[in-house]
Formats: structure tokens, sequence, C-alpha cells
């Protein structure tokens, strides 16, 4: 009897569907907000433990900015020489003096920095000890606090705009995980270790908490200009991404990517309207480094479609440029439509199979922008019209404000404004209206 009861007692693969069924079902539990007590809505949201540090590090990087001693450093050559008379041996081809004794030129060089240095940290030494820093300090928590009201609010509306749907209404499985799809921050709980009631708070306060964290990086990385560590940068991959390392296992939040950052801003002078710390971090894994045919994501090392698509653009675009200007180096009849050829590169950016951030068009590396409207002046400067001066400013407005595409460009419907470096670009049209000023109705043109 042993065996037989053995024989027909033995589970078949049907009942081990049964229970895979039963072991992986889902909680068909829907999330209604009318349904949490108002007893569990006081929840305390306590500030960012670690905001004195972002507002200490705010102050004093504006007192040392990044760049504070180049002007100071670019005079230490004249103020040697000034000092050391006797050390000139001559000018060099572009103007500048030369030494006839390098190594007590490094050595004065070497000390002058020492003490610019010692300066610096003296006098950071003392704004940190002062009243005035103890003043912003105290601000902190009136700075990083939020109502749990509130950070509610913006939880749901960030899902719905997120996702499309509404958190009322949706299942509560599928809530968690789009939720930690954005923040890993928020794992997904096993739904049968509790009550409907337990599952209902909990994803509330999941809500609170997802709406609070995008409130605070957001202000992080506004225009208010608040500097994060490098301890600030890994709590935000460790929500963005569920991670301080890349995917060959370095550190991501190096004191080198602070810095990168810094520098790459104050280089390129982007406002932090235009372009947030928080899209140059982005920009720098997913966008950045690329080597061709492996557009991977540095920190997940998946498969980026969108990197893709943007590097072909990119190549193309760098192709294009050439091919025209290969036109004009072997002197074959340049002719070329300047809003034609405008449009045609604004619709490529836009006219895409995947929607990339417009951001990765404004960065430098991928900035078509320059190349463009450095070809449009030599082409203009070459045909000598000063009706092409008054076209491409028109096409430089249209491309700011995102209207130059027609409705028959294919990329009408994804143009966006894109951001245009001004100072870099109206001295060339003056440079442009001084050389066409003799032309023949070139002055009234100009006046215009």
């Amino acid at each position: 009897m042993g065996l037989l009861d053995k024989i027909f007692k033995r589970k078949t693969s049907k009942d081990f569907e049964v229970f895979s069924e039963n072991k992986f079902k889902e909680s068909v539990l829907i999330f209604d907000e009318n349904k949490i007590p108002s007893s569990d809505r006081n929840i305390v949201i306590p500030y960012y433990p670690h905001s004195k540090e972002i507002i200490k590090n705010y102050h004093i990087k504006k007192l040392y900015p990044y760049g504070w001693d180049f002007k100071y450093k670019e005079k230490l050559r004249d103020r040697y020489f000034d000092e050391n008379p006797s050390k000139c041996s001559g000018m060099d081809e572009y103007g500048f003096k030369l030494t006839n004794d390098w190594d007590h030129y490094d050595k004065w060089v070497t000390k002058e920095e020492e003490n610019l240095e010692s300066e610096k940290t003296k006098k950071i030494s003392n704004y940190i000890k002062s009243d005035e820093l103890k003043i912003e300090l105290n601000k902190s928590e009136e700075i990083f606090q939020l109502e749990e009201e509130q950070s509610y609010i913006i939880g749901k509306k960030l899902y719905k705009n997120k996702f499309h749907k509404s958190v009322n209404g949706s299942l509560i499985s599928e809530i968690e995980r789009n939720i930690f799809s954005l923040n890993k921050k928020f794992k997904v709980i096993k739904s049968e270790k509790f009550s409907e009631q337990d599952q209902l708070i909990n994803i509330y306060k999941k809500i609170v908490w997802f709406g609070y964290y995008y409130w605070f990086w957001n202000k992080c990385f506004s225009e208010e200009g608040y500097e994060l560590r490098e301890f600030d940068w890994g709590e935000y991959c460790l929500q963005r991404y569920g991670t301080k390392k890349d995917k060959d296992g370095d550190d991501l939040c190096s004191g080198y990517l602070t810095e990168y950052i810094d520098i790459h801003r104050k280089k390129y002078k982007y406002p932090k309207s235009v372009i947030t710390d928080k899209e140059l971090f982005d920009w720098y894994f997913g966008y950045h480094t690329y080597y061709k045919d492996r557009p991977n994501h540095l920190i997940t090392g998946e498969y980026n479609l969108k990197n893709k698509e943007f590097d072909v653009i990119r190549y193309w675009f760098d192709d294009y440029i050439k091919k025209i200007r290969n036109k004009q180096e072997t002197k074959i009849e340049w002719d070329l439509n300047i809003e034609r050829t405008f449009r045609l590169i604004y619709n490529k950016l836009f006219n895409t199979d995947k929607k990339l951030p417009s951001n990765t068009w404004n960065i430098s590396r991928n900035y078509p922008l320059g190349k463009t409207f450095t070809l449009m002046k030599d082409y203009i400067i070459h045909k000598k019209n000063p009706k092409d001066i008054f076209t491409l400013f028109d096409c430089l407005v249209k491309w700011e404000n995102g209207i130059l595409l027609t409705k028959n460009d294919k990329g009408y419907n994804n143009q966006e404004p894109l951001w245009i470096r001004w100072n870099k670009i109206i001295p060339h049209f003056r440079k442009m209206g001084k050389y066409l000023i003799k032309k023949e109705g070139g002055v009234r043109m100009v006046e215009k």
C-alpha cells in the first residue's frame, strides 16, 4: 500500500503548474486613496539629513567658483618679470617673455600658487566658523522640508506624467513596479506578507516619498545652484540606477566626475535653466563616452537605442558638413541654400524613431549649430550677398524658438527650442556687416 500511495499521491506536471500559478499570482488589490485613514496620513518627512553639507558646499563654491584663480595665474608671468627683470631673455614668436632661468621661474611660480592656496584655505576655514554661514545653515531645514500632502500630490502627478495613468484605480503591484523603475530605493515587496489595509498604507507612503525625492533632487539641480558632493551624487545614483558603481565596477561618484561637470559648465557657459547638473550627469553616462557600434549605457550596461540613433545622426552630420567643405576647398562653384540647409540639419535632429532628449544637442560634443553657423558664415563672406545675412539670422531665431520646420518636414511635430550661444555668434555678424558694407545696397541692409 505504501508504494501505491506514493504513486497516486505523486504530483503531476499539472499540479506543479497550479502551484506555480498560485505562488506567483499577483495581488489584484486596487489602490484607492480614499481608503487611507486620516490617522495614517500623518507622515513626518524628515528633511534630507545631509542638506547642511549641501548648503555649506554651495556657499563655499560661491566664494571660490571654478576658474576663480585663472585671472590670477594668467598674470603670474608678468609679475615674475616685473620682480625679476634680469631673468628675461627676450620674446617668443607670440610675444611672450622668455626666462633665462627656468628653475628659478618654476620655484617662484610654485611658491606663489602655494601662497594662493593657503590664503584660500584660511579664508574658507574662517568662513566655516563665521556667524554668516551659521545663519545660512539654520535655513536648511526650511529649504529642504516639504509637507506630506504636497509630496503626495507631486508623487501622483509624476506617476501620471510618466505612465499616463492615475495611481487611483491602478493595481498596487503595478504601481510598485512602476515606481521602482524610476527610483530604485523603493523595492517591490511581497504583498502576501501584508494585509490589504497595510498594502494600501505602504503604497501611499511610497507615493509620498517618491514625490519628495523627486522634489528634493529637482531643488538641488535647479537654478538655485546647490552643489552636490560625491556622497550626494552617490545617493542620487542609488535611487536612479540602484548602484554606485559603473558596469566595470568603478565608483560612479568620484571627484573626477563632479569636477568634470563643474568644468564643463564653466567652460561652455551653460546656464542651469538650459542644462541642469542632473542632465549633464545623465548625459555623461548615456551619451558622452561612446565606442562606435557599442552604444551601451556606462552604468547599466544596457544597449541604448537612443544613444545608437544619436550617434548615427552625429556621424551623418559630420559627413554632410565635410562634403560641403570639400566643394569649397576644391573651388567647385559653391552654391548653398542657407534656409534649406538649416532645415535639413534641424529636421535630422528631430526626425527619429526614438525621441531623443533635446538637450543632447545643446551640449558641446553634440552641438550641431557651431559647425553649421561657421559654414554659413564662410559662405556669406564667399558670396558677398547682404541678403544672406538676414536669412541666416532668421534661421537662427527659428532654431532657438523651435519653429524652423514646416508641416512638410517629418520632424515638424517633434521640434523643440535649442539653445544658442549668442555671445559667440553676434561678433561674427558684426564682422560680416563690416565686410559687406562696401557692397552695393550693403549699407542699407546692414542698417536694417
